[in-house]
């Protein structure tokens, strides 16, 4: 199973901090899946499947995601993209709420957001997040 291409972008992303998993940091956030900065990326291969548990200080929140794209950004790094898998609404709302308390303060052009929510995200995204059930 893959995401449709015309699928990739259709959610807004929110940039995150202080957002981890077993994998390594999370770079950012969208109601259709996550980013992953990692230097264990093992075997994984488009099409697996992943159950992560997401962690911030004071959070957690496990989900079921299927690696959908791994990239190589540096000499032992690696990028991971995930897209969610049967993700109830409890756990949507509880990773929105992870992913908006760790949100850059800026966005990727140095801008201040506001608000949590990035301008490149609108309220739509917002409710997909919120509601949408994979």
């Amino acid at each position: 199973m893959s995401v449709a291409v015309d699928e990739k972008r259709r959610a807004g992303r929110l940039a995150c901090e202080h957002l981890t998993c077993a994998l390594g940091e999370v770079v950012d956030v969208s109601a259709s899946g996550l980013k992953v900065a990692t230097r264990s990326w093992g075997a994984m291969r488009p099409g697996d499947t992943v159950r992560l548990t997401l962690k911030t200080k004071s959070s957690a929140v496990t989900v079921e995601t299927m690696v959908t794209w791994v990239r190589r950004v540096g000499m032992r790094k690696r990028q991971v993209g995930l897209h969610f898998l049967n993700v109830d609404e409890r756990a949507r709302r509880q990773l929105w709420a992870m992913a908006c308390a760790g949100a850059r303060e800026k966005n990727n052009a140095g801008q201040p957001y506001g608000s949590p929510v990035p301008s490149k995200m609108d309220w739509q995204d917002v409710v997909s997040i919120l509601n949408s059930v994979n």
